[in-house]
Formats: C-alpha cells, structure tokens, sequence
C-alpha cells in the first residue's frame, strides 16, 4: 500500500469525469446552449489520461532490471493481456453489430489495420469503431517505445534511464514539430491532426519524462 499514490487516481477521475462532459454535450447543449464549452473535455481528458498512461508506463520501464529480450517480452505480455482481450472482444462486437445493422458504420476494406492498431497511424481515425483512435496511440507507444529503447542499449553503453530521457525528448519533438508541420497543409482535417498516431505520442512522453523525475527526485516532488 505504501506504493499507492491517491493523486494518480485524482487525475485518472478528472480525466473521465472530462471526457463523460464531453460526450453528454449533446444530451444537454440543445436545452442549455451555455453548456457547449463541454466539448473542450474530451481534449482535456484524452491528453491527461495519455499522460497518465506515460507516467505509469514510465515508471514500470525505470524499474526493468533490464532491457534484455527476456524483459521486453514480460513487459509486452503483461501489458498485452491487460487490454488486448478486451479489445479484441469489443471490436468482434463491433464488427457483428455493424454486420447485422445495429451499429450504422459499415465494415471497412482496411479491417485487418484494427487488429495491429495501424488503422489511424499516419491517417485519420475510420469512421468505423472510432472510439479505438486513443488506444492504438497507446498500444503502438506500448511496442516501440521499448523496442527502441532495448535497441539503443544494445548498441551503445549507457544508462537505460538516460536513453529513456533521449529518447522520450525526441519524440515529444518530433510530434510537436510534426503536428505544426501537418496543421500548415491546406484542406488537412482536424481529425487527421488529433487522431493520427505518430502526431499524438508526445504527450504520452511527458508522463513518461516525468516518471524517470520522480523516479530519481521524488522527495521533491
């Protein structure tokens, strides 16, 4: 218990308290036009729950013994099993239902993408099973960022935890510069810009930077 920290479960409530705000606008804005600055919540909750991801995600990677194949696949398998079963289901599910014209999206040509998360990589999301944009950033950051990082230590000695840092600071760079290159494109939607995976993984490196803070000041923090 003395590991638990009650903040992160502040922010994680925040977070679906925000997005349940923007996804019950519509229910409300007609009656109460005022109420129409609930559609920044979904933005807001997306980006701490990224965050959050980052954080935990970061601070179970600083405490790996190693970065070693053995350890990278623990960590692939514990994560795996933690939401690609559910994922699975879900999108079965989704796929049946759209099958028998319960869900109004049809099944698209591209279907085997949702079963990698390669559906909205460098693209918008699909219109069908939207709601799996915010996952597969998640699960594609899950993959590489390892990978990358047990690949840099095998190449070059050095600190797993600085490489980390690198690492997670070019990302956040190379999204952002991204993003700002791609928002300058004529006729580009905003969807493509909110959506597309290797545009979104910056935030989820700023959990990821500040795990290996606390990890190393937490007194501080």
């Amino acid at each position: 218990m003395k590991h638990m920290n009650p903040w992160l479960d502040v922010v994680r409530s925040t977070a679906i308290i925000f997005v349940l705000m923007s996804h019950s606008r519509g229910l409300l804005v007609e009656e109460y036009p005022v109420l129409s600055f609930m559609k920044f919540g979904g933005f807001v909750g997306v980006e701490l729950f990224f965050v959050l991801s980052g954080f935990l995600i970061g601070g179970v990677l600083s405490r790996m013994g190693g970065f070693d194949f053995r350890g990278v696949k623990i960590f692939f398998l514990r994560r795996w099993f933690r939401t690609l079963p559910n994922y699975y289901l879900f999108l079965f599910l989704a796929v049946l239902f759209s099958f028998a014209g319960i869900r109004s999206e049809e099944i698209p040509g591209n279907l085997a993408e949702y079963f990698f998360f390669a559906q909205n990589l460098y693209s918008p999301h699909p219109g069908f099973f939207g709601e799996a944009w915010s996952l597969s950033v998640e699960e594609v950051f899950y993959f590489l960022f390892p990978v990358l990082v047990m690949g840099v230590t095998s190449l070059v000695k050095m600190d797993p935890k600085k490489v980390m840092v690198f690492l997670g600071g070019g990302i956040f760079v190379f999204c952002t510069l991204a993003r700002m290159y791609v928002a300058e494109i004529p006729d580009v939607s905003r969807d493509f810009i909110r959506k597309a995976v290797l545009l979104r993984m910056d935030s989820i490196m700023v959990g990821v930077l500040v795990a290996i803070l606390w990890a190393r000041w937490s007194r501080f923090f």
